[in-house]
């Protein structure tokens, strides 16, 4: 087995050590096109490079954002959810003036 590292170190835990995850149940959810089972096998032993253009299909297929959580921090990122209406809009957008002006505050500006 391969130096396992970053997000596949992910997979490997969840899969492999926790078994939060059963792979045949994660690949017949998995959407649009389907994979196959040795596919994601070679995904979390690291034998295959993990490819990113398939992270949103491993969230739901897992239903579980935790791999997307992982790759946003890696690049400074960090995930919310989706406003669907307008009152949370204002409130977010309130609440992101607010911590905004107390990171200035707290820089000196």
């Amino acid at each position: 087995m391969n130096r396992i590292k970053g997000l596949q170190s992910l997979l490997y835990v969840n899969f492999r050590i926790r078994k939060k995850y059963k792979v045949d149940t994660v690949v017949l959810k998995w959407p649009n096109k389907p994979i196959s089972s040795s596919t994601l096998h070679k995904w979390i032993s690291g034998d295959r490079p993990f490819p990113v253009d398939q992270l949103a299909h491993l969230c739901i297929a897992t239903e579980d954002t935790e791999y997307l959580e992982y790759y946003c921090d890696q690049c400074g990122y960090t995930l919310m959810p989706k406003i669907k209406d307008k009152a949370t809009a204002k409130m977010f957008a309130k609440m992101v003036m607010v911590m905004q002006s107390a990171i200035d505050w707290r820089n000196g500006e």
